[in-house]
């Protein structure tokens, strides 16, 4: 029994194609394999870097809260001397307030009494 000969040429042409698109498959694979290589080998030196990175951002962190810490105790010690300073003046002013109040009891008596004259 004989093949008809558009059999035979089908499934010539059906292998050689595929065994084209299964070495191209096997070149494409290949290819993806080494960009896969390159591309982890571009993440690890990004994580090197990203690490780098949130390392200095920490520091800097650090040194702000540094910062943030002192200038908190020094505008403590600031509010402290003021609140001092402005109790200080007010206990002044109790004191002499009275005085200029009496004062100006006075001068004002004094203006009647010369606009009365």
């Amino acid at each position: 029994m004989n093949l008809p000969e558009s059999w035979v040429t089908t499934s010539t042409m059906f292998f050689v194609l595929g065994s084209v698109a299964m070495g191209l498959l096997a070149i494409v694979s290949v290819a993806m394999l080494w960009v896969l290589l390159d591309l982890r080998k571009m993440l690890q030196g990004l994580t090197g870097r990203v690490n780098s990175l949130a390392d200095k951002a920490d520091h800097i962190a650090a040194n702000i809260k540094d910062v943030t810490d002192e200038v908190g105790t020094r505008t403590r010690g600031i509010a402290r001397v003021v609140d001092d300073h402005a109790n200080t003046a007010f206990a002044i002013v109790e004191k002499v307030a009275p005085i200029f109040i009496a004062i100006g009891i006075v001068s004002k008596i004094a203006k009647l009494i010369r606009s009365r004259s």
